[in-house]
C-alpha cells in the first residue's frame, strides 16, 4: 500500500492502473507464446517456502524505469529455480 500511495503522488501517472507492485524474477525474453512453461513456474512457486525480502535503495533500469531494489538469498534461489 505504501508503494501504491507513493505512485499516486504524481498526477498523470497511470502505472497503478496498469500493473501492481511486483518483483520481476525473470525477464520476458525466451518465454514462448504457447505458455507451456507457465505450469512449471507455478509448480516451482507452489513448492517454494515463503521467505522475507529487504527493499533497498531506488535504482534505474535504463533511463525511464525507476524501481526499488530488493535482496534476499531466497529470492536468488527462487530465480535460479524458475530459470
Amino acid at each position: 500500500m505504501k508503494i501504491i500511495d507513493f505512485q499516486h503522488k504524481w498526477k498523470n501517472n497511470r502505472l497503478p492502473d496498469v500493473v501492481e507492485p511486483h518483483i520481476t524474477l525473470k525477464a520476458q525474453g525466451g518465454l514462448t507464446s504457447d505458455e507451456e512453461w507457465l505450469q512449471k513456474v507455478k509448480e516451482v512457486c507452489y513448492n517454494f517456502h515463503p521467505f522475507e525480502i529487504t527493499l533497498d535503495k531506488p535504482k534505474f533500469f535504463g533511463n525511464e524505469i525507476l524501481y526499488l531494489s530488493a535482496s534476499s538469498s531466497e529470492l536468488y534461489k527462487l530465480h535460479n529455480s524458475i530459470v
